[in-house]
């Protein structure tokens, strides 16, 4: 897998996370199709990263993905209070990154391993695997982000 797809990867499960967080806060009700523990945001913090979050939909078509991944990170830890809100929400962002890097290269290489097995649903317990992966690093960024200083 190429560099940029993987980069699209991992920005958009990010993307995806933050979005659902957003949302819970910024209708005032936790929505039923939320993952559990969802954080919620106080309304300057979700409207800030609302704005990250459109920037980076619009960067995507402007420069390297890698570069929108980069920046969305900076902007969205600059929607928590000063100094620590910000270094939090930075590192949870960094991990969720991270984590979703893992998730999709550990599923290429569950794939690529598949051409060797005889086991005819190799590549849906790749698949599989993946998803409950996936949610791992999301259980993860939720659990970290709320402990992180709003606006």
């Amino acid at each position: 897998m190429n560099r940029g797809f993987t980069s699209i990867l991992r920005t958009g499960a990010l993307g995806v996370a933050l979005l659902a967080a957003m949302t819970a806060n910024a209708s005032g009700t936790t929505s039923t199709t939320l993952p559990p523990g969802s954080p919620t945001f106080s309304p300057a913090t979700a409207a800030c990263i609302k704005k990250a979050t459109l920037a980076k939909k619009q960067c995507k078509f402007q420069v390297a993905v890698v570069d929108c991944t980069a920046q969305f990170i900076t902007d969205f830890s600059n929607c928590f209070a000063a100094g620590k809100g910000v270094g939090c929400a930075s590192s949870c962002a960094s991990k969720k990154d991270t984590c979703s890097l893992k998730v999709t290269t550990d599923k290429l290489t569950c794939t690529k391993g598949c051409k060797k097995s005889s086991t005819l649903n190799c590549k849906a317990t790749c698949t599989t695997n993946a998803a409950v992966a996936k949610q791992k690093c999301t259980t993860g960024f939720n659990a970290c982000i709320t402990k992180c200083q709003n606006l």
